[in-house]
């Protein structure tokens, strides 16, 4: 089976699991191609060779979207015609395409829908994030305005950000294109968890279903250790990201903890930084970000905001107990893989946790679980 991915770009969470299914779908056979939009600064990126992807927005069209998308709120250009070519052949050359995170400055939805329904290929949709439910935005924290057709925006910073509130019209425009790819190609619909596969059913009415993200097969392969000492942890790559680090409670945690908290990431705020707390620069390298979380009791996770908490599962698996603010993704988790969650980052006892790893069933967390549905899901829309 030939199965062409799309993801804007090639980092973060969708690609996480965009390049496991790469790597397992290969390894049984199948081929499984990469059509991202753009690397740093709208330029090639530097693992497009690695992983033999090809590349869908120029720099111009990056660069044209991103001033377009932060007045207007929405992508207005379009690939040139010698990417859109390529990328259609692409498409008509395979048999099933895999949709992953296809906003923010990529290009406009319609070309996208317009080149997916002239191919008449199926379609496996995975919703990474709120995107498609919302007129603008990716990350709709607690607002709930798509309930109501996007008919003010309360929130014109949520990423990506605009100046100009046209999410009423942008709202219209997109159910308009997702209802016409569902009703001209076969398309399945799914969500990395069970809250956002239900919202998803619920606002678009399709049938959407939930594949649960998988954990790098790395953490599954360290050396088991056991950790004496009372440390914990918190990383994130961006700590001025306000999906992923609440930049309040993190100073206060930092505060209270001092030096027993290594906070894990780049651009720390100043209170962060004179908290006393010890300060890393986030950590590219996988299996060295396995062994510093090894050499920690616990693992601070403060996001309200994620569709999958990806990094808790991580390290439950690597033997840590974690400590979560309450949200739909922790919540979900809580039974699956032992979370302790917390209301009030204040109010943490960090001596609360006291979850066995051998009480879960760690093992569904691995990528050949993620991928064997995947291909299941492949194998159903092709029919």
């Amino acid at each position: 089976m030939k199965i062409l991915a799309v993801n804007t770009r090639m980092t973060g969470g969708a690609f996480n699991v965009v390049k496991t299914l790469k790597s397992e779908m290969e390894a049984n056979g199948h081929e499984y191609l990469i059509a991202y939009g753009y690397g740093q600064r709208g330029k090639k990126d530097l693992l497009e060779e690695e992983y033999d992807a090809i590349q869908l927005s120029g720099q111009f069209t990056v660069f044209s979207n991103y001033l377009s998308h932060s007045i207007f709120g929405k992508d207005y250009f379009s690939p040139n015609s010698i990417l859109s070519k390529r990328f259609l052949n692409s498409i008509k050359n395979s048999d099933v395409i895999h949709l992953n995170v296809i906003h923010s400055y990529l290009a406009p939805f319609k070309w996208m829908v317009d080149l997916l329904i002239s191919a008449g290929k199926p379609i496996v949709w995975t919703h990474h994030d709120s995107w498609a439910l919302t007129g603008r935005c990716a990350i709709t924290h607690n607002c709930k305005m798509y309930s109501e057709g996007c008919s003010k925006c309360l929130h014109k910073n949520f990423y990506p950000p605009t100046f100009i509130d046209l999410a009423q019209s942008g709202f219209i425009q997109k159910r308009k294109l997702i209802a016409e790819l569902n009703k001209k190609v076969r398309i399945t619909h799914v969500a990395p968890s069970e809250w956002l596969a239900n919202l998803i059913s619920a606002e678009i009415e399709v049938d959407c279903l939930t594949i649960y993200n998988s954990v790098s097969s790395h953490f599954f392969n360290s050396d088991e250790t056991e950790v004496v000492n009372d440390r914990i942890i918190f990383s994130a790559r961006d700590l001025q990201d306000e999906v992923k680090t609440n930049q309040n409670d993190l100073a206060k945690v930092a505060k209270k903890l001092g030096s027993q908290l290594t906070i894990v990431g780049d651009f720390p705020s100043r209170e962060i930084v004179q908290s006393g707390a010890i300060l890393l620069p986030y950590q590219g390298d996988l299996d060295a970000y396995i062994k510093l979380l090894k050499e920690h009791q616990a693992l601070l996770l403060l996001s309200r905001f994620e569709s999958f908490s990806l990094t808790a599962i991580e390290a439950r698996v690597a033997g840590l107990q974690v400590y979560a603010a309450q949200s739909l993704a922790s919540n979900e988790l809580k039974s699956k893989v032992g979370l302790t969650i917390f209301e009030d980052a204040e109010k943490i006892d960090f001596t609360s946790a006291h979850t066995q790893k051998e009480d879960y069933d760690f093992d569904f967390f691995l990528p050949k679980r993620m991928a064997d549905e995947y291909l299941t899901v492949f194998k159903e829309v092709v029919k």
